[in-house]
Parts: C-alpha cells; structure tokens; sequence
C-alpha cells in the first residue's frame, strides 16, 4: 500500500501524450515532483491547492479525492474477508457434494447442506478433522 501525502501543488506543466492519455508533470513544495495521466486536456488539478495523493515507484501520482471513501483493508478487514471467502467456498462445496449425490439417488435436506458446509470450513479454517466425514 502506498502512503498517502498531503502537500500543496506549485506547478502544473504539459508534457505530452502517452496512447490516449495526457501526460502532466506535478511539482509539490513538499518537492515532490511526478506524473499525473488524464484521459481529457483538463488535468484536473489547480496550482496553490492542497491535495492528499500518493506517488509510486515510477513517479505516477494519484490525487486521493476527499469525497470518495478508499477501499484499503485493515488486517482484521482482510481476515473476515478471508472468512466469509471460505465459507461461500464451503457451502458451494457442499452443494456440489450433495447434487453428486442426488444423481445417486440419494436424498439429503438443507439442513445436511448446511452442516456439511461447516465441517469444510472448520477443516479449512481450523483444521479441524470431522469424527466422520460425510463420504
């Protein structure tokens, strides 16, 4: 994740085109000084403004806009994440299993579904061996 700066923008100049982009080089007083690409000859920024943004290691800024929420996941984020992938996963396993095993004939309900599901995500999640397993 890049670290977001805060500074304000002392120069705005034209470069010159890359495929259908425009190319502006921004200068801060922070000296920081980097690419910005726009798709329309407006870049979209204002000399003698303050703006948050990050820069990457090939000198291309992106200008944080205040009014749109940033989609950065905190640790605890990413591991709910991961647990709610798991469970989708688990129960769309189970399914699985239990169509394979209505073409043999072999009835369940959605209870079995469910239950089923669990014991593949407690096995993924906490390596958790069931009793018996359900095949």
């Amino acid at each position: 994740m890049l670290n977001a700066k805060k500074s304000k923008l002392i120069s705005v100049i034209y470069k010159d085109r890359w495929k259908e982009f425009h190319k502006y080089e921004l200068e801060f007083d922070d000296g920081t000084i980097g690419t910005i690409y726009k798709k329309s000859e407006n870049p979209g920024v204002e000399e003698n403004t303050e703006y948050d943004y990050t820069i990457n290691d090939k000198g291309t800024i992106k200008i944080i806009d205040p009014n749109k929420p940033q989609n950065y996941n905190t640790p605890s984020d990413n591991q709910s994440v991961q647990k709610y992938i798991v469970r989708q996963s688990s129960l769309k396993a189970s399914v699985d299993f239990w169509k394979a095993k209505q073409a043999k004939g072999v009835e369940c309900s959605e209870y079995e579904i469910i239950s089923t599901a669990v014991i593949f995500e407690e096995y993924v999640l906490l390596n958790k061996k069931p009793i018996s397993m359900p095949f």
